[in-house]
């Protein structure tokens, strides 16, 4: 029999046809489409990633080969004899390319440190601006990096003279780490200070 919907003062006479197509229409809209979302989500294959490798507690540098202390010693050598032609640029860019960052061995490291506090101490104050624009901005973080080491090798246990070397030395660092920061700001320190590699 016909449906009969009151609303108001209209009546409204539904026929049986079109209250089952109504029902069709209406079951049509309740049916879930799978779309390309819900198939991808369905995928199980993120189960056979191994997330423990990914854990920073499992992380580990890799070493460098080949960088021992002959090394050290022939770019220091490298580097006094473009020092002593007045190429303090060069001298910079090489020493920082080639820093030992992935290197494990301490000797190694202290070594090829005074290195580059050698090219850094040599630098006039005027020099300090140019030479940094000439650096690649991956070269900049690094002699970051020696700045902060150097300013932190306090002498312990030195007499005057070793004092007074090292305050001098810490004078012309807190110039570079200026100047560092003119050019390059804040994010040169952030990233000299979360980084895993080293110098």
């Amino acid at each position: 029999p016909p449906l009969c919907l009151c609303q108001s003062s209209q009546t409204a006479v539904i026929q049986p046809g079109q209250q089952q197509e109504g029902r069709r229409a209406s079951s049509n809209q309740q049916q879930p489409v799978q779309t390309t979302m819900s198939k991808n989500t369905a995928s199980t294959k993120f189960r056979s990633v191994n997330v423990d490798a990914y854990d920073e507690d499992n992380y580990e540098d890799e070493d460098v080969a080949g960088a021992d202390v002959a090394d050290v010693q022939a770019r220091a050598s490298e580097c006094r004899k473009l020092l002593n032609a007045g190429k303090k640029d060069e001298a910079l860019k090489i020493a920082l390319a080639n820093a030992p960052q992935l290197s494990k061995d301490k000797a190694v490291k202290e070594q090829y440190s005074a290195i580059v506090l050698e090219v850094l101490a040599a630098a006039k104050n005027d020099e300090i601006a140019p030479l940094i624009t000439s650096l690649e901005p991956e070269l900049v973080d690094v002699l970051m990096k020696y700045v902060f080491r150097g300013m932190g090798n306090t002498p312990v246990g030195a007499d005057d003279v070793k004092l007074e070397e090292y305050a001098k030395l810490c004078d012309k660092l807190l110039n570079w780490h200026m100047a560092i920061t003119k050019a390059n700001g804040l994010g040169c320190i952030v990233r000299c200070l979360s980084d895993r590699k080293t110098v």
